[in-house]
């Protein structure tokens, strides 16, 4: 059984940029890029502590991070415009009776 999954914006402001690309690189393993620094990700528990160490390896005292949780009531009243992605809501498994 899979680990549940939560969605996640990832916000970050990085100085120098070097540790930028470095950063920009991590993140595009875990999700996909919405604006300049703002990712989407789609992650467990697990994978969510393992983003942030790997962030905080690139990051200097100067940089910022910001994880934003998103609930499911909160991705299903997302408004998108111009863009063709999807936010899955429930990706349970249905049940066959």
């Amino acid at each position: 059984m899979s680990e549940a999954k939560s969605w996640y914006l990832v916000s970050y402001d990085i100085r120098d940029p070097k540790r930028w690309r470095k950063g920009y690189k991590v993140l595009r393993g875990y999700g996909t890029r919405l604006q300049y620094s703002v990712f989407r990700c789609r992650l467990s528990v697990r994978k969510l502590e393992e983003l942030r160490w790997e962030l905080e390896k690139v990051l200097d005292a100067e940089d910022s991070l910001m994880f934003v949780p998103l609930c499911t009531a909160c991705v299903a009243r997302m408004v998108m415009r111009n863009r063709k992605d999807v936010w899955v809501v429930d990706d349970t498994p249905a049940k066959i009776v």
